[in-house]
């Protein structure tokens, strides 16, 4: 009977009744919750988790095909999306909640209790031994009940009791989750009013031969033929703040691909109206210095440890585009419209070739993060500094550089930029740590 009204249920979602997704919810969301608390080993963040998976679900159930089954489908968004919870947060094998004194914040008695007994569970234990990818597979296993076939792995009816302990028989998300996809309704209805309108500005501007907005002033670092390879310009006009279906979808494809993918993005649509492909790679993260210098080679030399103490963390590389990616994107766009599809996602394959190297390093006063930028193929960047941001010239390995401070919500953000033309690379310097000042970072630079 559930499997009849789940399936019932997905067909009048993808009709557009949103209502008929809390169907999905009520089944699904305790079962979700149980896998995301023991993948996150946090209460909060799995509630937090669940509701994500859900919103990301509901976007992309168009792309579900009952070839396999749903909860497959959704437990692979699920295990996409801890795994990147785990990643930004350096988790790793062990979560840093189990640690003597943490954590801190008050919590619900309820809460309290369940975590504190689970905490001393012989099988959390355990869990917490094995890597994120072998903790999908046991709590699959044992909650999904999912074939020895398929995992190979004795049943127990004991541990499925002591996983499922976790969850409180109030655990509803099913109200919240259905409130942020009507506000993300009425955001898009929003965004493409306001789209409109802009249009209907930018037209009059034209017309009128003047602008609203102008550049008031550009920052340069040229090469040493003198041609520009970095502009900054100052601006007066305020950032566009869209958060429209391009920049959705494209953050719901992300979270569903393994490391190491390559893929293009055509999204259709008012988001997108000059029809751009996006490109978009998912990194390997590779914490051993050696086996990252492997594979940059002679373009740049790793260093182990940075100016003023700064230890290397980790660093991933991104890769180039293969010289036939614009007639490949071109296609892309023909067939989606040929087929009428809102969103084509397809395979690109490997290229060799280092396009960017983000390397981070970290010490007491917080982490910094080296950018590099290959300009073997590329002839310059640009980008935009707006009125709460400053840029400023300084001067790097006896070379023009730029200094910038970037607001970013609570946090500012600092950087240095500086060419190397000698090696056909640009160099940036960045931090948000308060503790790491212009002259720290000045220092790390001149020694790169």
């Amino acid at each position: 009977m559930e499997k009849k009204e789940l399936e019932q249920a997905i067909k009048e979602v993808k009709a557009g009744d949103i209502d008929q997704f809390g169907v999905i919810i009520d089944i699904m969301q305790k079962p979700l919750f149980v896998y995301c608390y023991h993948m996150l080993g946090h209460r909060q963040e799995a509630e937090d988790a669940v509701q994500e998976v859900f919103l990301k679900a509901y976007e992309q159930i168009d792309s579900y095909r009952s070839v396999v089954s749903f909860s497959a489908w959704l437990y692979k968004i699920a295990y996409h999306h801890c795994l990147n919870l785990l990643k930004r947060a350096r988790l790793g094998r062990i979560v840093t909640f189990w640690k003597t004194g943490i954590p801190t914040f008050s919590r619900h008695e309820g809460e309290e209790r369940i975590d504190r007994e689970y905490l001393n569970n012989p099988l959390h234990l355990a869990l917490l031994k094995l890597s994120a990818s072998e903790r999908n597979l046991i709590i699959l296993r044992v909650v999904e009940d999912k074939g020895y076939d398929e995992l190979s792995i004795q049943q127990s009816s004991e541990w499925k009791r002591q996983l499922m302990d976790v969850v409180e028989g109030d655990f509803d998300v099913k109200d919240q989750v259905l409130q942020k996809l009507y506000e993300r309704k009425k955001q898009r209805e929003a965004i493409s009013v306001k789209k409109r309108i802009g249009l209907i500005v930018a037209a009059t501007l034209v017309l009128g031969g003047t602008t609203a907005f102008a550049a008031m002033k550009v920052y340069e670092l040229k090469n040493d033929q003198g041609e520009a390879v970095v502009r900054v310009s100052e601006t007066a006009e305020p950032e566009v703040d869209f958060t429209g279906d391009r920049a959705e979808i494209m953050n719901q494809i992300r979270a569903t691909l393994q490391p190491g993918a390559r893929v293009a993005v055509y999204i259709a649509g008012p988001d997108n109206p000059d029809k751009n492909v996006s490109f978009m790679e998912i990194p390997l993260i590779m914490t051993e210095q050696s086996e990252l210098q492997k594979k940059v080679g002679s373009f740049f030399e790793i260093p182990q440890e940075l100016v003023g103490g700064y230890k290397f963390v980790e660093g991933d590389i991104n890769h180039q585009l293969n010289e036939d990616a614009s007639a490949f994107f071109d296609e892309m766009v023909k067939d989606a419209e040929r087929d009428n599809k809102k969103v084509l996602v397809r395979d690109l394959p490997a290229n060799p070739k280092l396009q960017y190297l983000y390397l981070t390093y970290k010490a007491s006063k917080g982490e910094v993060y080296v950018n590099l930028t290959n300009f073997e193929n590329m002839k310059w960047v640009s980008d935009e500094a707006r009125p709460n941001e400053t840029v400023e010239k300084v001067t790097v390995q006896n070379k023009e550089a730029l200094y910038h401070v970037r607001k970013l919500n609570d946090k500012e953000s600092k950087f240095v930029q500086v060419y190397q033309d000698d090696k056909k690379r640009l160099i940036e310097v960045r931090t948000t740590a308060p503790d790491i000042t212009k002259e720290d970072l000045l220092k790390i630079a001149e020694k790169l």
